[in-house]
């Protein structure tokens, strides 16, 4: 059998409006939880997962569910990173002419969510009717952090640091840009996606930002839809959490570098993204000079405590303050919640966040002196 075509089940084949794809590796940990939540949610059957060649039990999950959803399935004998996944199931689909409208891409621990009022499918159009309407290329939906029963303290931190994120996403998308089209969850024009994947190199850490700023090179419109919520699996753990936050630091300041003329021209046209560029290198930058400032001062013990205070107020009172804009909290206890939360981000920033950033930010300087040695 050829791995690389999908196990095909019965799919409305004239339904071309929309469809999703899901590249998977080595996700066997959480991939039942994620396929027995699919089940009533009425569009598993509109799903291509893509096995980018995990090397666990993977495959042979998605071949256990693919009858029960009405899914398909696509394995690959070699691994393609996530953005190659995508593309390869765009190409057979278009080379089977049935390449949708719109495809929407889903990380394999994320599933799209209902509202009291619609179902998931209902909701998708009506993203697409927006999308059409304001000739938008790529939209992000609602992220949200989904938190278990039993969960730690630390994902329940991770939720309020997503809220976060929406408020990001709402501010940006006032401009027709974003800082990213969040991978667990976003929509995109088929036609114009397929050719910025085909256009990229590969790489897992700048995949979801890389596409975005493509877009946005193109004279693409973005947007955000926070209509639909995306709940995605967050880390479990400390070593987790590090882990992922030293891979998003990792990838943002490779993009930033070298799409750094995007970046400068969004100073040039006083865009709001730019603000935010100031906002993230800001960090790089004052950990750079903390030495010499440390080294200038007289009593560096205690400079570094203000420090250490001042940024901890600063993070809790961002946090708070993109919180209590949310409209998509629980109202129950509602200002209680957020400030503990917002206080306890506070202390996550200092003893995790930062100090992931911090190895991302090294790593990324490691990346590009190879680079540049090996030209």
């Amino acid at each position: 059998m050829d791995k690389d075509k999908p196990i095909t089940s019965n799919l409305d084949t004239q339904d071309h409006n929309w469809h999703i794809v899901v590249p998977v590796y080595n996700e066997a940990a959480r991939l039942e939880k994620i396929l027995s939540a699919l089940l009533p949610l009425g569009y598993a059957d509109k799903i291509t997962f893509v096995n980018d060649a995990s090397t666990d039990s993977s495959g042979n999950i998605l071949d256990k569910w693919a009858l029960r959803l009405r899914c398909q399935v696509m394995h690959l004998r070699k691994n393609a990173k996530k953005e190659g996944a995508i593309r390869k199931a765009l190409e057979h689909l278009q080379n089977n002419n049935r390449l949708p409208e719109y495809t929407i891409v889903l990380d394999a621990d994320s599933i799209l969510m209902p509202n009291s009022s619609h179902t998931v499918p209902e909701l998708i159009y009506q993203s697409i009717v927006f999308a059409r309407e304001n000739n938008i290329s790529g939209m992000a939906f609602r992220l949200e952090a989904m938190v278990p029963k039993g969960h730690s303290v630390l994902q329940r931190c991770i939720y309020y640091d997503y809220t976060g994120i929406q408020f990001d996403n709402w501010l940006t998308s006032k401009s027709n840009q974003l800082w990213v089209i969040n991978g667990p969850g976003g929509i995109f024009e088929s036609r114009k996606l397929l050719p910025v994947l085909q256009s990229m190199v590969p790489d897992f850490e700048t995949g979801d930002l890389l596409i975005t700023v493509i877009l946005m090179k193109n004279k693409e419109r973005v947007a955000y839809w926070p209509h639909l919520a995306v709940k995605t699996w967050v880390p479990e753990n400390y070593g987790e959490y590090f882990r992922q936050r030293r891979r998003w630091e990792r990838g943002t300041i490779k993009v930033l570098w070298n799409e750094r003329q995007f970046y400068l021209n969004q100073f040039r046209h006083g865009r709001i993204l730019a603000i935010y560029v100031i906002i993230y290198l800001l960090f790089p930058a004052g950990i750079a000079m903390l030495p010499l400032v440390l080294a200038l001062a007289d009593a560096p013990a205690e400079l570094m405590l203000n420090i250490l205070i001042w940024n901890y107020l600063f993070w809790v009172s961002l946090a708070g303050i993109k919180c209590f804009w949310s409209p998509w909290l629980p109202k129950k206890n509602r200002t209680a919640k957020i400030l503990f939360w917002s206080c306890l981000n506070g202390l996550l920033f200092l003893f995790a966040t930062a100090p992931a950033r911090i190895t991302g930010f090294v790593d990324a300087l490691k990346y590009f002196s190879r680079s540049r040695r090996l030209e």
